[in-house]
């Protein structure tokens, strides 16, 4: 997204100057911190959203992956299958929509969708592209009946979810994982052991009624 290349240069600078001090290989703190294979695909929190807004066993759910070439949205898809298939086996999962990272592709992806499956309940943006996806749903009169879970408090998803266009937002808090970086730098300049564990990042559901007025007015203000 927007700010992916700001954060990665950070973080390759921060790893670069661990190793220096550590006297190591960069590479070598690159391999210890890697998420072991086996731990994926993690389980994502959009397979349990799109399994209990489907309201049926049976329901018809589709996710738009984005663009195969972001391994990240890979392992979100992954995520979602796998919940899916262990909570809400009897739902209908639709072949997973490839290539669909921006708005214009993803609503021609949506409206041939909905015209073909009248019976459609939701659907999971694990990418970009979800405004398309909204336009179709509002265009076709199916906003609000068609479930719609998007990432990321951004653009004009604040009105999309007031106007129940959007029914669920999966971010990730960036003050969180700021204030985390924050203090465990400063355990480590102050050479105070630093005992906390690794961590996932937190993730919040942000729905109409739960989200605060300022998200949504420009893509930097989150």
């Amino acid at each position: 997204g927007f700010g992916g290349p700001q954060v990665y240069f950070a973080l390759e600078r921060l790893i670069q100057r661990i190793a220096q001090q550590l006297g190591i290989d960069p590479l070598t703190v690159y391999r210890r911190n890697f998420v072991p294979p086996e731990a994926f695909p993690y389980r994502a929190a959009a397979g349990a959203l799109l399994g209990w807004s489907a309201g049926r066993q049976d329901a018809q759910v589709s996710i738009f992956g984005g663009s195969e070439l972001y391994q990240e949205l890979a392992l979100r898809v992954a995520g979602c299958e796998e919940v899916l298939a262990a909570r809400f086996p009897s739902s209908r999962l639709l072949p997973v929509q490839w290539n669909v990272e921006h708005a214009a592709p993803a609503k021609e992806a949506a409206e041939r969708l909905l015209a073909a499956h009248r019976e459609l309940a939701a659907i999971y943006v694990a990418g970009g592209g979800l405004f398309g996806v909204a336009e179709a749903l509002v265009e076709a009169g199916r906003a609000g009946s068609t479930v719609l879970i998007g990432h990321d408090m951004a653009g004009g998803m604040r009105e999309l979810l007031r106007n129940g266009t959007v029914n669920a937002v999966i971010c990730q808090n960036p003050y969180q994982q700021v204030r985390r970086g924050i203090r465990l730098a400063a355990q480590h300049a102050s050479g105070t052991a630093v005992t906390e564990p690794p961590a996932f990042a937190e993730i919040e559901i942000v729905i109409d009624e739960s989200a605060p007025e300022s998200f949504g007015r420009n893509p930097l203000d989150y």
